[in-house]
C-alpha cells in the first residue's frame, strides 16, 4: 500500500470512530435528560393502557387516552379524547347551576353537538309530536 492509499484509509478509520462517538454521546445524552424510557411506545388493546396509566385506560388510534368514545366517560361525554362534564356536580360551589330548562341549557353549548344533545336529554319536549 503506498502513502496515499495509507492515507485515506486513516481517514476513514478515523471518521468512522468520530460518528461512533457522537452517536453514543446523543443517545447517552437523551438517557440522560430525563425523558421516559417509554415515551415512544405504543398500546395495542386497552390493557396495555390500564397497566402504563391508570388514567389513561383507553387505546385508541395506538396511544393512551382517557377516554375514545362518550361511554368511556362517568359524565357521558368524551371531547378530543377527554372526558368532560356538562354540569356542574353539587360539591361544586361554582357560579353555576343547573340549569333551569332547556333554553338555559343550550345557551350554554354554544356549537357543541354534544352538549345540545346532553341538553335535549335532560329537558325532554314536553309537546307530543306532530
Amino acid at each position: 500500500m503506498n502513502d496515499k492509499g495509507r492515507g485515506k484509509l486513516v481517514h476513514r478509520v478515523i471518521a468512522a470512530c468520530l460518528t461512533a462517538i457522537v452517536l453514543l454521546g446523543a443517545s447517552a445524552g437523551c438517557a440522560t435528560l430525563g425523558l421516559p424510557s417509554d415515551r415512544l411506545m405504543s398500546c395495542e388493546s386497552n390493557d396495555d393502557c390500564k397497566k402504563k396509566d391508570p388514567k389513561k385506560p383507553t387505546c385508541a388510534n395506538l396511544r393512551c387516552v382517557e377516554c375514545a368514545y362518550d361511554g368511556d366517560c362517568a359524565s357521558g361525554l368524551c371531547t378530543e379524547n377527554t372526558c368532560k362534564t356538562l354540569f356542574k356536580g353539587e360539591a361544586d360551589k361554582g357560579p353555576e347551576g343547573a340549569p333551569a330548562n332547556l333554553d338555559a341549557c343550550l345557551s350554554r353549548c354554544a356549537d357543541d353537538q354534544p352538549c345540545v344533545n346532553k341538553c335535549h336529554e335532560q329537558f325532554p319536549s314536553s309537546e307530543p309530536p306532530k
